[in-house]
């Protein structure tokens, strides 16, 4: 069988548009590293993302610890019993104080207890001397009757009797 020249032509023309397909050229590859780079980028800001919440994490966890501290050692001293104090614990460690205390030895005492807790870097005084809180007791509230219960029966239902059918033929 002899091929001619223009199916040899043919043949060949097929055969090199087909390597030119499989073969992977350097355009190709771009796409593909940019895709490479854009997942690696997003993994990079999740990470961050999740190392920032953990620190955040961690700090919330250590003020709260040094606000337990704090509230402790103030809570059972004895100089601060009619006192009204309100604490806030700062990320670094600065811890305010509000409220009323009874004296200038209570105000002070107030300072001294929370600068000396652990975790307490400085202390901003808000307190203001005045007249000890008092606590109004709640006052039960008036009885009040029981609501009246009205039930009444469900309606009866009536059905009637079903009549014969007859169908003529």
């Amino acid at each position: 069988m002899k091929i001619s020249r223009t199916n040899r032509l043919i043949a060949l023309t097929v055969a090199l548009g087909s390597a030119t397909i499989l073969v992977p050229n350097a355009n190709a590859q771009g796409p593909l590293r940019r895709a490479g780079q854009a997942l690696e980028n997003a993994g990079r800001n999740i990470r961050q993302s999740v190392e920032g919440g953990i620190a955040r994490g961690e700090m919330i966890e250590n003020e709260r610890a040094v606000v337990a501290r704090v509230n402790a050692r103030l809570r059972w001293d004895k100089q601060l019993v009619n006192s009204t104090l309100d604490l806030q614990v700062l990320a670094d460690g600065k811890t305010i104080l509000r409220g009323v205390v009874i004296d200038e030895a209570a105000k002070k005492r107030a300072v001294d207890l929370a600068s000396s807790t652990v975790g307490v870097t400085s202390v901003v005084d808000e307190l203001k001397i005045g007249e000890p809180a008092t606590i109004v007791e709640p006052v039960p509230a008036v009885a009040v009757p029981p609501a009246r219960v009205i039930s009444t029966p469900p309606p009866a239902v009536v059905v009637p009797d079903p009549k014969p059918v007859i169908v003529e033929p």
